[in-house]
């Protein structure tokens, strides 16, 4: 967490940092203050999803580490996809829209 970039997004923080393999993986921390072990599991559950269903779209080679500090686990499931996918396009992760913040991460570690 400490050779990558930081972006952070509705009590969300994404870690990123690149590496020379193809695979895109995947780390969670859930704050304890996100609720119990069922709210945690459940947010735990639709982070994985949303990035099985939207890995194709990121850039090959690098690790995530999604740090939850809040409840989201009462969040419609419309509204935490988008606002995942919100992070995730601020630290640009989806191929066809990085904004500028994002070049400086993915400039390291090539």
């Amino acid at each position: 967490m400490r050779d990558g970039g930081r972006v952070s997004h509705g009590g969300l923080s994404v870690f990123i940092r690149r590496h020379r393999r193809v695979e895109r993986r995947l780390g969670l921390s859930i704050a304890g203050r996100a609720g119990g072990a069922v709210a945690r599991n459940r947010i735990k559950r639709r982070l994985r999803e949303h990035f099985r269903l939207h890995r194709s779209q990121m850039p090959e080679g690098i690790d995530l580490v999604v740090v939850v500090n809040r409840d989201l686990s009462r969040v419609a499931p419309e509204t935490f996809q988008a606002i995942v996918g919100e992070l995730y396009r601020r630290a640009g992760l989806f191929r066809h829209s990085p904004p500028q913040h994002a070049q400086k991460i993915f400039r390291t570690h090539n």
